[in-house]
């Protein structure tokens, strides 16, 4: 799918590193590569993620560093608390970064992702997905999009394909 890219807002989702086989630097860097190759490809107006640890962390890191507006989502204040110490750092990097916060919650609540997602899924007009097509918080997210008429790119066998060659 070819986007115009400047009058486009990309909405993130996708798996977190648990799903992906845990934190490490090469996942990361292999997600950042991804993600990076796909932003300078499309140009978007804007990337709107809930800067979840993994894929919405990766395009939001890719955006700052590409100078695309990053719109940060927050389930709640302290969503990053119980992250690896580098995780956390990012995540406070991406936070500074960002043109825009949104916070669903102060405090941990019940839904509080589920509405987090549906917001980043309404502001962006396309959803950027890696999604591997197991259930869980990313195939809801996705399942929300469709509902929303969104059109989504899921790069999950360009990701699939740099793993299995070990350029991830």
């Amino acid at each position: 799918m070819i986007i115009n890219g400047s009058d486009t807002s990309i909405a993130v989702t996708g798996h977190q590193p648990y799903i992906l086989g845990g934190y490490s630097n090469a996942l990361d860097q292999g997600l950042y590569d991804l993600a990076s190759g796909w932003l300078k490809a499309n140009q978007p107006r804007e990337v709107v993620s809930g800067l979840a640890a993994g894929w919405d962390t990766a395009v939001a890191s890719a955006a700052l560093d590409q100078d695309i507006p990053l719109i940060a989502a927050l389930a709640y204040q302290g969503q990053a608390d119980q992250w690896p110490p580098e995780a956390k750092t990012v995540h406070e990097k991406l936070r500074d970064g960002a043109s825009e916060i949104y916070q669903y919650s102060r405090e941990k609540a019940h839904g509080c992702y589920t509405r987090r997602d549906r917001w980043v899924l309404e502001r962006g007009d396309i959803v950027l997905a890696l999604w591997s097509g197991a259930d869980g918080g990313t195939a809801r997210a996705v399942a929300t999009a469709q509902k929303l008429g969104k059109p989504i790119i899921n790069l999950w066998s360009d990701y699939s394909v740099t793993s299995e060659t070990g350029a991830n």
